[in-house]
């Protein structure tokens, strides 16, 4: 269960950073938002992991 919320918040760092020196201005917005919803869920599907052990 931890492995997945590893995976989720490498997926998160890896939409902040296209979200911020990749995209231009019109995609922006949607890549930064997506970066947020993967880190929440990394952090909530991590946190199982830890309640289930």
């Amino acid at each position: 269960m931890a492995n997945v919320g590893l995976i989720l918040l490498c997926f998160a760092f890896v939409f902040a950073v296209i979200a911020a020196c990749i995209m231009t201005a019109q995609g922006r917005w949607h890549f930064g938002w997506a970066a947020i919803a993967f880190w929440i869920a990394s952090e909530l599907i991590g946190g199982l992991g830890r309640v289930f052990h």
